[in-house]
């Protein structure tokens, strides 16, 4: 039976969406790892779907398909039957004290994240709504459901194999890389262990060694002690004197991950089958993913969005960098002013990094643009969408994973090209290893940010790159760069 009849019967299926389907079907059973390389407007969601409803009916495979963050999840809540499980904060916790279960197991987790503490706080309430949720949610949906990377993980973890399936089909892969290397970034709190007298690693090993164990017999710093001691070195450490552990400030060092490949992947095993959707997922981090020794097929799409609809224009106002962002804020406002007087009647979004925003929120009072923090940032953009008025998003960390179709979002400005920080040393170190690495990731968050707005054929939007940076980067990178969005760009040369 094809598997374009396992589609959603209130679904028209675009040629895309059949041509893609039909050669999933095609090379299914050949590989191991499937990438389909598909740009804005291609119906991932609709895609993942079919494949998961036909693996099950066809093959008889269990499945779960997997997004990056909560948002996400609420547009497919919003567009499918298939049973959805929500991550803990947004469960409402039974204790009044809290918000939600989230809240009550966060403050939980920091209380036991001391070693020297003998009174453990349980992380969920008795009769934890979320806990009775979630074991319901598992015990009746033995097949197909969607949730986030992490909620899949919480899952394993308390129904141990039994939760694991055998495909995992997985929107927005390229987030995948640093969700792994989250999952294997470690802490060691000063006020746990005290790692300054240690001046190399080896010593720093050894002492870590030598300390307490936890009741059932094993090293409390197991997971640290293994990340330092691979040779050659998979982590790097390092310092940050100002961090804040519960409302305090408390020293900590970092273990963070160079790379994912070669180190711990609790998200699927040797013979799981691997379906990646994303319109910037490449060779190189299919490498990085420790995936190049699996059989593996690639197949891309072109954009069904015509050219013209989704124009991409440099204006290159200012070259922004992390040391000049005080100093650009008051001409990137103006240049924002002027678009926003042009796009007056209509809805617009500017990304920008916190501290990038933290500056332009000096220079743009007016009511009509709306900033928010690390906290409120989901209030503030569900204000934003359900607002009647032609308001403005001050957006920080929306690159991906959010959807803007019609008048929801006529226009967009990208204030910085998003390059990492290189004060991270695991990026500084892979950026003087690697420099197209480096680079990539800027093309590819940027790539990303083009596609919020305009999505669908029948869709408008207009994308303005502020920062000056992105002409050297488009021209530097250009071999990097699919063909549908290059033929979006316009510069506009400053004279």
């Amino acid at each position: 039976m094809s598997i374009l009849t396992h589609k959603d019967s209130r679904v028209e299926l675009r040629p895309i969406q059949i041509s893609t389907l039909l050669e999933v079907e095609k090379l299914f059973s050949d590989y191991q790892v499937i990438v389909l390389n598909l740009p804005v407007a291609s119906g991932k969601s609709q895609i993942g779907l079919t494949i998961a409803k036909w693996a099950e009916r066809h093959k008889k495979m269990s499945s779960a398909l997997l997004v990056p963050n909560n948002i996400l999840l609420t547009q497919y809540s919003k567009d499918t039957l298939t049973p959805i499980l929500h991550g803990v904060y947004e469960s409402k916790c039974i204790d009044p004290e809290y918000k939600s279960c989230g809240e009550r197991k966060q403050i939980a987790d920091a209380n036991n994240s001391s070693k020297k503490k003998k009174e453990q706080l349980p992380l969920h309430c008795t009769n934890c709504p979320f806990r009775k949720k979630e074991s319901r949610f598992y015990l009746k949906y033995k097949f197909n459901y969607i949730t986030n990377f992490y909620k899949y993980l919480s899952l394993k973890k308390h129904y141990k194999d039994t939760a694991s399936r055998d495909l995992l089909i997985m929107d927005e892969a390229h987030t995948l890389i640093d969700t792994i290397k989250d999952l294997n970034t470690h802490h060691l709190w000063s006020h746990d262990f005290d790692y300054t007298p240690y001046k190399s690693i080896p010593a720093l090993v050894t002492a870590l060694k030598n300390t307490q164990l936890d009741p059932e017999g094993s090293n409390v710093y197991q997971n640290i002690i293994t990340a330092l001691s691979h040779n050659p070195p998979l982590y790097i450490t390092k310092i940050e004197p100002n961090a804040t552990h519960r409302g305090e400030v408390s020293p900590r060092m970092v273990v963070s991950p160079l790379t994912t490949d070669g180190i711990p992947n609790p998200l699927w095993n040797k013979n799981t089958k691997l379906i990646f959707m994303s319109a910037t997922l490449g060779k190189e981090d299919i490498k990085e993913l420790g995936l190049s020794g699996r059989k593996w097929a690639y197949i891309s799409a072109e954009s069904i969005i015509p050219p013209e609809n989704r124009p991409v224009i440099s204006v290159g106002v200012e070259y922004v960098s992390g040391t000049n962002l005080l100093d650009s804020a008051g001409k990137l406002a103006e240049e924002i002013k002027y678009l926003a007087e042009h796009h007056k009647e209509e809805k617009g979004l500017i990304h920008a990094t916190y501290s990038q925003a933290k500056e332009l929120k000096k220079h743009l009072p007016s009511a009509r643009f709306l900033h928010h923090n690390r906290y409120d940032k989901k209030q503030v953009f569900n204000t934003y969408i359900n607002s009647p008025d032609p308001v403005i998003l001050i957006a920080s960390g929306m690159y991906e994973g959010i959807d803007l179709p019609y008048d929801k979002g006529r226009w967009q400005c990208i204030a910085k090209v998003p390059y990492l920080n290189l004060g991270e040393p695991s990026v500084k170190y892979k950026s003087q290893s690697e420099p197209d690495w480096y680079q990539w990731q800027a093309v590819k968050t940027l790539l990303q940010a083009s596609g919020r707005i305009c999505r669908g054929p029948d869709d408008y939007g207009v994308t303005y790159m502020l920062d000056a940076n992105f002409n050297k980067l488009y021209q530097r990178t250009a071999d990097m760069w699919p063909e549908w969005f290059k033929e979006s760009v316009t510069i506009i040369e400053k004279g």
